[in-house]
């Protein structure tokens, strides 16, 4: 209950403090007489006090913070649990057509997921991101192959790109996990 009283004590020191800062019409600092000056334009305008402002926008960046992580955990729950099950139900069916399916969307997700590794930086600040994101991996998922973006983006790029580079990929493999070998059976024997 302690807790509960001292977070009380300190959002109502903010509220305070908030008040306080635009309720100010003197502020000695260029930057906080310009947000006072845009926040008494605004209630000329609208009305709206301008505590009212400060706590709507506290509240549109918190909900846009929510949002984003909601469609973060959405995006990454359609991404994979959804393909999981189907790619557990085409293991146990007799058709292998469907393994091919989801063995695409599979190599399509890797892809796609490496790139957006290096893109997600820059690409993260972009609003929709998530939305965009949800919508392309849905693509991946479509039920039509014509239209289906993990076969476009596998037999269009990947698949060329790997057919073309299979035996330097192979050979840089094979060295690797010869080196990794040896170093693990070095690493045993001192």
């Amino acid at each position: 209950m302690e807790y509960v009283k001292r977070g009380k004590d300190e959002l109502q020191k903010l509220h305070s403090q908030i008040k306080t800062f635009v309720s100010n019409d003197n502020h000695t600092n260029d930057v906080s007489r310009k947000v006072v000056n845009v926040l008494k334009k605004v209630e000329a305008l609208t009305s709206i006090k301008r505590m009212h402002q400060v706590y709507i926008m506290i509240g549109l960046v918190l909900f846009i913070a929510i949002a984003r992580n909601a469609f973060k955990i959405i995006t990454l729950l359609v991404g994979t649990i959804y393909p999981s099950y189907y790619s557990f139900k085409a293991i146990e069916s007799s058709d292998k057509s469907d393994d091919t399916r989801w063995l695409v969307y599979w190599v399509a997700f890797a892809a796609f997921s490496l790139i957006e590794t290096f893109t997600d930086v820059i690409l993260f600040w972009f609003p929709p991101y998530y939305i965009v994101k949800l919508i392309i991996l849905i693509g991946f998922m479509w039920p039509d192959h014509k239209r289906n973006l993990s076969y476009i983006l596998y037999y269009k790029i990947i698949r060329p790109l790997i057919k073309k580079n299979e035996k330097k990929i192979d050979d840089t493999v094979n060295n690797v996990a010869r080196e990794v070998t040896e170093a693990v059976t070095s690493f045993k024997t001192d």
